[in-house]
């Protein structure tokens, strides 16, 4: 694999998303981090910068694993780990490798870890990349020692100490001797464990008294009680309480003071003992206490997250079912173009033509009259139905009045040329919806009345439309001959059409009807979801 540099540059308004992301983070606002990077993700798409959405699906798949979501956290890295990949981008694919098999690890399935973070080391090993290496390797050593396989974790341990070495790192050389020392304690070799042990604080000892060196002289302390050495376990152990004080280091601290309620009970020191237990059981207890509080301030931060992962799975939702019938109605609508100013017009011109014909009609053979005569009407009807057909596919009663005006006109329209009454009850929630909803419903209205007029056989037929309990209700009931809804219902009954509008919206359908009592159909469409 080689390292290929970036080639597309995110626009500076994603760097500043970017930024903002980060700061959110800082300052504990998952919530906002996640709309930045969310919206980053989005435009880059959009604009097909692969690199950017591979970086923002990264830092998705990072506040994602932050917040313990390990399912959602894999597959952002995953599609990052895609297109880094493809890009050639070596460096961030190893990286992105590791990222993944931590998160495996982190998920209890270690034998699909140890195969992303092999990989990883592969990469970095081919890279040159000597700090992720290490990384890698103390992952590796982690996993083999989960797995009990001790001698592979101390070869993965001894290979990370050989490059910390080279790279000149105290602090993560100690680290890295203190996780060897740990497998050697596993194995029964307690002294080769306290020498690796003591290496450790030799080192640390040179740099600022942290955290890391407590546990380190806290880790020498536990194997000189183990070999007996109870005097040297209480000096050291003594030591590493004073740095844990002083630099506040709760968590350790109280683990001294187990360990040397042990030693000084070993020793006969049996209130010296005591003491060391109260305090051991006094600061577990805050402890305790402070991990509840943390617990339920990453629960609160997670259910914001889960919240704001809703929003923005309803507005992607929303924006993908407003393009869908926004796409079907320009396609509606250009048909309907072409047939007024296409078809239209042809039949128009025919008609003209034939006409031009009528003052010859005296010179017709006989029966060739009737026959122009008929020819004459069945174009009268052709172009009928040429404009009706236009005029439903591209209502502007619609767009510009509204749904109850648009069903009402569609009424109108139906009732002075058939045999079924039609009755409306339009409220006006109707004209308080999205245009794409108004849109869907407004269709499914016009296939629902074309089906009593050609098959219900009907006397009346009403359209009710309502707001109820978030949802925006559309039902046409007649008084026809029904048909059995088990049975697919009558041929050309146009259900699928419906059907599938309903499903652009989230919506429900229902079909109530049973042979020679009429039809029932209800539409609901939840609002909550479409606004």
């Amino acid at each position: 694999m080689s390292m290929k540099p970036s080639s597309d540059t995110p626009e500076p308004g994603l760097s500043v998303a970017f930024e903002a992301g980060d700061a959110a983070i800082r300052g504990g606002d998952f919530a906002e981090a996640h709309r930045c990077f969310a919206g980053v993700l989005e435009r880059a798409q959009a604009a097909g910068e692969r690199e950017t959405v591979a970086d923002a699906c990264s830092r998705l798949g990072e506040l994602a694993a932050r917040l313990g979501d390990h399912v959602r956290a894999i597959e952002h890295q995953l599609n990052a780990l895609g297109i880094f990949e493809e890009l050639g981008d070596s460096l961030r694919a190893g990286r992105t490798l590791h990222s993944v098999g931590v998160l495996y690890s982190d998920c209890g399935d270690l034998e699909t870890a140890h195969e992303y973070l092999a990989r990883s080391l592969d990469v970095f090993q081919a890279t040159g990349d000597r700090s992720d290496q290490v990384r890698a390797l103390a992952n590796l050593a982690a996993i083999h020692a989960a797995r009990n396989d001790l001698e592979a974790a101390l070869d993965c341990g001894l290979r990370s100490l050989t490059v910390y070495d080279m790279l000149g790192l105290p602090a993560e050389n100690a680290a890295a001797l203190l996780n060897v020392a740990d497998i050697h304690a596993r194995m029964g070799r307690t002294e080769v464990a306290l020498y690796c042990q003591t290496r450790a604080v030799a080192l640390l000892r040179g740099v600022a008294p942290c955290e890391l060196l407590v546990r380190a002289l806290l880790s020498v302390g536990r194997s000189y009680r183990a070999i007996g050495q109870h005097a040297d376990a209480r000096f050291v152990l003594e030591q590493a309480l004073e740095i844990a004080r002083d630099g506040e280091h709760r968590v350790v601290e109280y683990q001294i003071h187990e360990e040397l309620a042990r030693v000084s009970e070993s020793l006969g020191d049996y209130h010296v003992a005591l003491d060391h237990h109260r305090d051991y059981v006094r600061l577990m207890r805050e402890q305790a206490g402070q991990e509840k509080q943390k617990a339920i301030a990453e629960l609160r931060l997670r259910f914001d997250l889960e919240r704001a992962l809703k929003d923005e799975e309803i507005r992607h939702r929303n924006n993908v079912m407003q393009a869908v019938v926004r796409t079907q109605e320009e396609e509606q609508r250009r048909i309907a173009g072409d047939l007024h100013d296409g078809v239209g017009q042809l039949l128009a011109a025919v008609k003209v033509n034939l006409h031009r014909l009528d003052d010859s009609a005296a010179t017709f053979a006989e029966g060739e009259r009737d026959a122009f005569d008929r020819a004459i009407e069945a174009l009268d009807r052709a172009c009928t139905d040429v404009r009706t057909i236009a005029h439903s596919l591209g209502s502007t009663t619609l767009q510009e009045l509204g749904l109850r005006a648009a069903l009402a006109e569609l009424v109108n329209s139906v009732a002075t040329d058939t045999g079924t009454r039609f009755t409306t009850l339009l409220h006006e929630a109707g004209d308080h919806v999205p245009e794409y909803v108004a849109l869907v419903v407004y269709r499914i209205a016009q296939e629902l009345v074309a089906n009593i007029l050609r098959h219900s056989m009907a006397r009346t037929a009403r359209i009710d439309v309502v707001q109820r309990e978030g949802f925006l209700v559309l039902m046409v009931e007649d008084d026809g001959v029904g048909f059995d809804p088990a049975n697919g219902g009558r041929a050309g009954m146009g259900r699928r059409n419906i059907e599938t509008r309903v499903r652009t919206v989230n919506g429900h359908v229902t079909f109530d009807s049973f042979p020679g009592h009429g039809t029932t159909v209800t539409v609901e469409i939840p609002l909550g979801e479409a606004t």
